[in-house]
């Protein structure tokens, strides 16, 4: 009994187990939880296509009185499980979904989900078949084309997404891909889209027929993979022509022509780009574009154009033949072809010298004459030159020639016709034409010696520089030309103090011959007062002498200035003294010479010695001093300083003198006027401070160049009054005028001619002093007894020395005895 219960079991656990494996695609699977819940998903088997997504769900289910909370986990990373718990109200029901992601390389694969309610963790195990279901379908829009030759065409086609997810499509094309452009070769195409994709292809134009076109489509995530063609059919031939006319033979000078033709016979425009490779005298004539010559030329279809070329060779070229090639090049096509002709150059003519040459020609104004050429033609033809100068004033009597046969000649006349007033030189060119070509050349400098150059005078300088005590000055004019000139001078213009006193003068070629003026003083100082402040120094007039010709009709007039300086007195007494005269300079040695006894006779003075030649020498030396006085004075006159001096107090509001080295104080009240008389600070607003430096005390401003620095600088004053009013001065100009440094040498120098009247001036005083200082007492009259017992006393003098010494020695004691 009990063995039957046994296999009753079994084969109901068998029969459960069978049920439920042929049913496990229609049985829900129910997983009960320590009854408190059931879990409930789909069946145990899900089937997907590979690389896609789908949703599936979870049902949960609380039999409890109160809420439940669930959460979820899962074994494999295909599974996406929601990442907060689910609470679920009591006796309720929740469907979860989850993302199951299918791989794109598998056929199966499986999973479990973990399922945790309050006490306990349920599983609910899956699994997963891969399908390779179909998502590419690829259409073309047209199974074939037919295009023009040598026209742009596009080959599209479309692709669709059949399957249930997105997809990214790469796109190849196998044929012709140096012709094809296509935007993109990859293209993401959502699920159940499409694209339609196109290839633009420009095919040369010499391609023509039938073409396929073949094209790969790839899936990258099923790698499913596709292959579609189409036919293109390029209808038609391409072709254009290029021909070229031949010149004949061309002489030198003469103008050819030729054509150069080209003719697009295709059914549409083409642009065709022209190479011409020939010698320097050809010229093509290409079409303009914006004003420019271009060598492309644009045809349309079944049309031609013709390219004109000229040939003119010229005396430069060698005769002889030379190639002319044409090369055209379409554009399209990419192809060229190239025609050729040969051009032959005659020397029908021969100008080689033609025109000789022309020596330097030398004229005066106002001058007419002629001179010959002779025209030789050496070549065979027989042509007409025309001829031309370059110059107005020299021309050709007969300007056309006509030769015949070789070696022709003929004579040209050249008129030379020059004007009076022609001041310049120029170089003319004579000109041979022919055919309007140019074929000979000769050049020569012509030299017009004009009035002002056959009789030209020229002023030797134009300032002239004076004495501030000047009452007379010449200005030099120069005869520079090549003729003798008479002439008259006038002044008429000039300064009022100015006055002409030479008129009528004859100067040969190379000499000079000077303009006497005089200058009035009491017109000058006028002058000075008005427009100098009353200074001289600097004083610049001017004057306009007009010098006009006694013979040819010449207007000359010349302006100079006229300016009072006062030069270095130093100057001319250093020239005076490289003018000594022989006498002048030993009477200076004998000077010297007495200076020497002069100096002995002090000496002896000192002495006691020679009472009357002391006064004998003084005497000599006054009367020299008085004589060397009187020469002095009459050959030179008084002494200067030898220092420039200047005038610098002729100052105003706008401009300032100085001297070098010296300053210089400002009244800064006298630069400014205030109606309320309030005026209280005074100062400078600027000034060069590389020139000058500037000090301030109250209103004097005191200005102090820079050691050993002249020349002009500027500066502004500023005022401020008791209301904190400011002013600033217009530009004041400081002049500082420079001054001469001397050395001892040059001072000595300077001075050498009064020399000698200071040394006879002080040895006089010297000797004279001394005398004073020492004079010899006096003796009164004798008698002729008297006189001779004192001369006998002299005679007994030195016996009766030692006695005068012996008393002498008692004298002391004596006066002792005294006291």
């Amino acid at each position: 009994m009990t063995g039957k219960v046994t296999k009753l079991l079994v084969a109901f656990f068998l029969f459960c187990l069978l049920a439920s494996v042929v049913s496990a695609e229609f049985v829900v699977i129910e997983t009960p939880f320590s009854q408190n819940g059931f879990a409930t998903a789909s069946s145990s088997s899900l089937s997907s296509c590979a690389c896609s997504a789908q949703t599936d769900y979870i049902t949960i289910t609380n039999y409890e009185q109160y809420s439940q909370s669930f959460s979820f986990s899962s074994d494999s990373n295909l599974i996406t499980l929601p990442t907060t718990p689910v609470l679920v109200d009591p006796q309720g029901s929740v469907s979860v979904p989850y993302q199951i992601q299918t791989p794109c390389d598998s056929k199966e694969e499986s999973f479990s989900i973990y399922v945790t309610g309050l006490t306990e963790t349920k599983v609910l195990s899956k699994d997963l078949s891969v399908l390779q279901c179909q998502n590419l379908k690829v259409d073309l829009v047209e199974d074939a084309l037919d295009v023009p030759l040598c026209q742009p065409f596009t080959s599209s086609f479309r692709i669709e997404n059949t399957g249930s997810f997105s997809e990214t499509y790469e796109v190849n094309a196998n044929d012709y891909v140096q012709f094809a452009t296509l935007p993109t070769q990859t293209v993401t195409i959502p699920s159940g889209g499409y694209a339609d994709l196109g290839f633009s292809y420009q095919f040369s134009c010499d391609q023509s027929g039938d073409f396929p076109l073949t094209y790969d489509i790839r899936s990258k995530n099923s790698r499913l993979s596709a292959t579609v063609s189409q036919n293109i059919t390029i209808g038609g031939a391409y072709d254009y022509a290029v021909s070229l006319s031949s010149p004949s033979g061309t002489c030198l000078y003469d103008q050819n022509y030729f054509e150069i033709t080209i003719e697009n016979k295709n059914n549409f425009t083409d642009f065709f780009r022209v190479k011409v490779d020939a010698p320097s005298y050809v010229d093509v004539q290409f079409p303009e574009f914006q004003g420019k010559e271009t060598s492309t030329i644009v045809l349309d279809a079944h049309t031609k154009t013709t390219i004109g070329a000229f040939i003119s060779p010229d005396k430069n070229r060698q005769v002889g033949d030379d190639k002319i090639l044409v090369t055209v090049e379409s554009k399209y096509a990419g192809t060229s072809q190239s025609v050729s002709t040969n051009v032959s150059v005659f020397d029908c003519y021969n100008f080689d010298g033609f025109l000789g040459s022309v020596s330097t020609v030398s004229a005066c104004g106002g001058e007419y004459f002629t001179k010959s050429l002779d025209l030789i033609h050496s070549g065979y033809g027989s042509p007409t030159v025309e001829l031309s100068s370059s110059s107005d004033i020299v021309s050709f009597e007969n300007s056309s020639f006509s030769f015949e046969g070789k070696d022709d000649s003929q004579v040209a006349t050249l008129l030379f016709d020059i004007p009076k007033n022609l001041t310049t030189k120029e170089q003319v060119t004579l000109t041979a034409t022919f055919r309007n070509q140019t074929v000979d050349q000769t050049s020569f400098d012509l030299f017009t010696d004009t009035l002002e150059n056959c009789y030209a005078l020229s002023p030797v300088k134009d300032k002239i520089s004076l004495y501030e005590n000047s009452e007379y000055f010449t200005f030099p004019v120069q005869n520079v030309g090549e003729r003798n000139i008479s002439f008259s001078s006038f002044l008429t213009e000039g300064s009022a103090y100015l006055e002409l006193l030479s008129t009528d003068f004859d100067v040969s070629p190379g000499r000079r011959s000077d303009l006497l003026f005089h200058i009035d003083r009491t017109t000058l100082l006028e002058v000075a007062d008005d427009y100098n402040n009353g200074s001289l120094r600097g004083l610049i007039g001017t004057a306009k002498v007009d010098l006009s010709q006694n013979g040819p009709d010449l207007n000359n007039e010349y302006v100079f200035s006229v300016e009072f300086v006062d030069y270095p007195w130093y100057v001319t007494a250093w020239q005076s003294v490289k003018t000594l005269s022989p006498c002048t300079l030993i009477f200076f040695i004998l000077s010297f010479l007495v200076l020497v006894f002069g100096i002995m006779g002090v000496i002896k003075t000192s002495h006691h010695e020679h009472f009357s030649s002391n006064n004998l020498l003084a005497l000599i030396f006054l009367v020299l001093l008085i004589i060397a006085s009187i020469f002095v004075f009459m050959n030179f006159g008084l002494p200067k300083s030898p220092y420039t001096s200047y005038d610098t107090e002729s100052n105003s509001t706008t401009s300032i003198l100085m001297v070098e080295d010296k300053e210089k104080t400002l009244d800064a009240s006298e630069f400014f006027f205030d109606p309320d008389d309030n005026l209280v600070d005074f100062d400078v607003a600027s000034y060069e401070s590389e020139f000058l430096s500037v000090t301030k005390e109250d209103a004097y401003l005191t200005l102090t160049p820079r050691p050993d620095w002249y020349g002009n600088t500027s500066l502004r004053l500023v005022v401020t009054d008791a209301y904190n009013e400011s002013a600033v001065s217009p530009e004041i100009n400081v002049e500082v005028l420079p001054v001469e440094d001397y050395t001892f040498f040059e001072l000595f120098t300077m001075f050498c001619e009064y020399l000698n009247l200071v040394v006879l001036m002080l040895l006089f005083v010297v000797i004279y002093v001394a005398f004073s200082f020492h004079p010899r007492p006096k003796e009164r009259q004798l008698t002729l007894s008297q006189t001779v017992e004192k001369r006998e006393e002299k005679k007994a003098v030195p016996k009766k020395q030692p006695a005068k010494k012996k008393s002498s020695k008692k004298k002391p004691a004596k006066k002792a005895k005294n006291k």
